[in-house]
């Protein structure tokens, strides 16, 4: 069996640091909109039940179900490559499988970083 492609391993170690360091940003300050600032600084609560939360809602909705989909693509490619017996078209294939769902993995978390970015910044 011929060693890991260094494009794939690179790709694989940028995923795990990705995933690693999201529960770290899951546990920092959550910051308030200028709306709740203000709302905080005249003494009303802020709650996010208007159109950011809901699009918040939606929107973590869908990333999970993306992020979870290119995992079980991810798992899938795995047990391909296992399974593929020495055959080099069904290496192959296992391979393009891990690298799609990867990227697609890398794709996803990229998105949602910038679409939290883009309602941070509108709202």
């Amino acid at each position: 069996m011929k060693p890991l492609n260094k494009k794939l391993l690179a790709v694989t170690v940028a995923v795990q640091v990705a995933v690693l360091s999201s529960p770290l940003a899951a546990l920092a300050e959550d910051t308030p909109s200028p709306a709740c600032k203000g709302a905080s600084a005249a003494g009303a609560p802020c709650d996010k039940s208007g159109f950011e939360g809901a699009l918040g809602n939606i929107l973590n909705s869908v990333f999970f179900l993306v992020g979870a989909l290119a995992v079980i693509a991810l798992l899938i490619g795995a047990v391909r490559y296992v399974t593929s017996t020495g055959d080099q078209d069904r290496i192959k294939q296992a391979k393009n499988t891990i690298v799609y769902a990867v990227t697609g993995l890398i794709v996803a978390l990229l998105a949602r970083q910038i679409v939290g970015f883009v309602i941070g910044s509108l709202f």
